[in-house]
């Protein structure tokens, strides 16, 4: 599935989702109030579920609620790349440096081998999310 393909999917499921609370939210009013406000919420409830400008708007909101959630995981997850890496070159690179690069040259599948293996290890303790864990990268090349 493409991300164009995920975000449609995820808005849609958003907007069905608010829609539905919505509505069971109207539904409840209506089921708990006198009868005066019964005509008035089972007007509304009727009004919200078939009126396109309502929909719309629901759409706008479950966009925004889609984009906010997006640049939250990007922050967390250049947070979390900055943390695996400060990591990986203070604690785990030592190690593949005595290992492997005893002779001064540098061992670059060692060095991506151990890389993984780290965030395989962070993930499997729970310290890295599993989107996190499969998106993290480092030149570890460079280090």
């Amino acid at each position: 599935m493409t991300n164009s393909e995920t975000e449609t999917l995820l808005q849609t499921t958003l907007t069905d989702a608010l829609l539905a609370q919505m509505l069971d939210d109207l539904e409840s009013i209506t089921e708990q109030s006198d009868v005066a406000l019964d005509v008035d919420a089972i007007d509304l409830w009727f009004e919200v579920k078939s009126n396109p400008e309502v929909i719309a708007a629901i759409k706008v909101v479950s966009q925004a609620i889609i984009d906010e959630a997006e640049t939250l995981r990007e922050s967390k997850l250049q947070e979390q790349t900055n943390m695996v890496a400060e990591r990986f070159e203070n604690d785990i690179l030592l190690y593949v440096r005595e290992e492997y690069e005893s002779d001064g040259i540098k061992d670059y599948p060692a060095r991506r081998e151990a890389f993984c293996n780290f965030v395989d290890m962070l993930n499997g303790a729970g310290e890295l999310t599993d989107f996190e864990a499969a998106n993290i990268d480092i030149d570890t090349d460079s280090l």
